[in-house]
């Protein structure tokens, strides 16, 4: 019985539901198919107002055109349908009729108070299908079992009422469906349910909504009006980045425009004056949120995230990967190389919906599409070299040479980014540091910026995966070359956050002899906040005067003592502290000196303390040998 259209035109498909809600004496339902977002209930929904529209204009009285809507997502029985549809049936007065359903029920049933189970019976009988078309959608995530839903749609074909069924059918009978289920509790197999499907359903249509007559429709919704008007006049741009994707998913495609509008109303202000950036954040949005909505084969968070380190072009040195190429040769018209939203800020809005809105305006203020060139850093304009005019080129590089010269690059991030470029630019014949050996040139830089300390101490730069600032991977970040001159800038870093720190050390000794809470500096992370977790610096502390910081006369002080355990067993797997355990086994050693002068009862109250003290910094750093113990008798 059943004759499926492979893919039928919008016109194709409203004339035929057309002739079905127009014959006499039917006795099975239609189904609507296409995959999930392809527009398949805006268009039925769509096509059914309309037609309601034209039978009210001809007959304001008339009910002929109206229809009843129930998805079966989540349905488990059927009461649940029928509320849909008496939802459908009364409108806003659904309340009302609810609450006369429920005070019948009561009044039959001679109790005090209907009875949810007998209002959904009255419900029921309030409605009559008759003149009504029943729309059943979503029937591949019902909760029902599938043919049990089909038995349920004949129930009402066979007496002569118009039914549409809206489907996936390739969800239907998937392997995915029977995951975790017991044998007798599994979804039917595919034959079984085109052999039901057979018995009830006339024809089958695959239908979506095209996307051209949709994105007016999304725009339209957007409240950002700088947003707004970059869909306006980017839509064939957008099409051709959806149709690229080749999922036709009009679901994410509405999701990115919301997404983009969002956005970009945070940044109205920053974006209103640079529509070619907005332009450029709509299609790279647009192509990150298909893939990433791209169902099972979807881009992961993670791999929005892994963009940034992307090499998308194979100049003197490794090429894109793979995911690299297929995103190159799927979207060319798509900006990857330098985007102005950074990857791993898209990858939280997708993922969380939120923006660090702060962060984001600065990093779109500093991009090249946006910043004024007096304003740009030259480092940042030359990282996409290629990108710029000859005179261009010849600004920003002048600007480089004279902060190079002066030594006015201090920022680790920036100074390594400018390290890069030397040695890029290097090899394509511009040298920038008039001959000179680059690893002579930037340790001499080093020194004189370590030595009176301009050097800004950002030791966070040089965690893991720290091939990149500012979203950008450093330019011959995978050289040899640049590893060492890389090392060289670390070093020169810890320097100047250790002679810092040597500074403020006196000042933290003195406030921790006044009052033991200062030890939970020890603890706290943000070293911008004076706290002092995974920053090694005690090693530039006297043991023994440390050691007499764990005791105030002849008693623990707890506080300092916990403090001082608490802080390596919170550095077990960053190990930032690994600077500081030699120094600590020569604390232990000035402490057993401690307990060997006291007396009892002080004396075994000390010994608690050192046993509990090896202990937890055997654990804490993983030592095997047994570190200094009092030497009483």
């Amino acid at each position: 019985m059943d004759e499926t259209v492979a893919r039928a035109s919008h016109r194709e498909a409203e004339e035929y539901l057309s002739r079905y809600l127009a014959a006499e004496g039917t006795d099975y339902a239609v189904m609507i198919d296409g995959p999930w977002g392809s527009g398949k209930t805006y268009f039925l929904k769509s096509f059914l107002d309309r037609r309601n529209a034209a039978v009210l204009n001809w007959d304001p009285l008339s009910a002929s055109g109206r229809y009843w809507y129930a998805s079966l997502a989540g349905v488990s029985n059927v009461n649940q349908i029928y509320e849909q549809f008496f939802a459908s049936e009364h409108g806003k007065s659904g309340r009302i009729a609810t609450e006369i359903a429920l005070r019948a029920s009561a009044y039959f049933s001679k109790n005090t108070v209907g009875t949810p189970a007998d209002a959904a019976k009255i419900r029921r009988a309030m409605l009559d299908p008759r003149e009504r078309v029943l729309v059943f959608d979503d029937l591949e995530r019902s909760s029902m079992p599938v043919l049990e839903a089909l038995a349920l749609v004949y129930s009402f074909a066979k007496d002569g009422v118009k039914v549409i069924v809206i489907a996936n059918e390739e969800e239907i009978a998937s392997p995915v469906r029977n995951i975790n289920k017991i044998p007798e509790e599994a979804e039917p197999a595919r034959s079984d349910y085109e052999r039901q499907k057979e018995k009830f359903v006339s024809k089958t249509i695959r239908v979506g909504s095209d996307p051209e007559v949709v994105l007016p429709l999304f725009t339209a919704r957007m409240t950002s009006p700088t947003a707004k008007a970059c869909v306006e006049r980017s839509t064939e741009t957008v099409l051709g980045v959806f149709r690229a994707s080749k999922m036709q998913n009009l679901r994410s495609l509405r999701q990115a425009i919301e997404d983009f509008d969002h956005l970009v109303g945070m940044l109205e202000a920053t974006l209103r004056e640079h529509p070619k950036a907005v332009d450029a954040i709509l299609v790279y949005l647009v192509a990150v949120e298909m893939e990433f909505r791209g169902g099972t084969n979807g881009m992961s968070v993670e791999g929005i995230r892994a963009l940034r380190s992307e090499r998308w072009s194979s100049l003197l040195g490794k090429g894109p990967s793979g995911t690299g190429v297929r995103l190159l040769a799927s979207y060319p018209m798509v900006s990857w190389n330098d985007p102005i939203i950074p990857p791993e800020h898209v990858a939280t809005l997708l993922k969380a919906g939120t923006i660090a809105i702060e962060e984001l305006i600065s990093r779109v203020q500093s991009h090249p599409a946006v910043a004024p060139p007096q304003n740009l850093a030259p480092w940042r304009a030359l990282w996409d070299w290629t990108s710029l005019s000859r005179a261009q080129y010849v600004y920003f590089r002048d600007l480089l040479v004279g902060q190079l010269a002066n030594r006015s690059i201090l920022h680790p991030g920036e100074l390594l980014h400018a390290i890069g470029e030397v040695l890029r630019l290097r090899k394509f014949g511009d040298d920038l540091i008039n001959g000179a050996d680059p690893d002579a040139y930037f340790r001499q830089y080093v020194d004189e910026v370590v030595a009176d300390r301009r050097l800004q101490p950002l030791t966070e730069l040089f965690g893991f995966s720290s091939g990149s600032h500012a979203g950008l991977v450093y330019p011959e970040n995978d050289t040899p070359e640049f590893q060492m001159l890389r090392h060289l800038v670390r070093e020169g870093v810890g320097k100047v956050r250790d002679a810092k720190l040597a500074d403020m050390l006196p000042a933290f000794l003195a406030d921790l002899r006044l009052d033991q809470r200062a030890a939970l500096r020890l603890n706290n992370y943000g070293e911008k906040e004076g706290n002092l977790q995974g920053v090694p610096f005690l090693q530039l502390c006297d043991p023994k005067e440390f050691a007499e910081l764990l005791v105030d006369g002849s008693t623990p002080r707890e506080t300092v003592m916990a403090a001082f355990l608490d802080r390596y067993s919170n550095d077990v797997h960053e190990k930032s502290l690994a600077a500081e355990h030699p120094w600590v086994e020569d604390v232990e050693r000035e402490f057993a000196v401690l307990v060997d002068r006291e007396a009892p009862p002080y004396k075994r109250l000390l010994e608690y303390r050192q046993s509990w003290m090896k202990s937890e910094l055997n654990k804490s750093l993983r030592r095997t040998g047994t570190p200094a113990t009092s030497t009483a008798a």
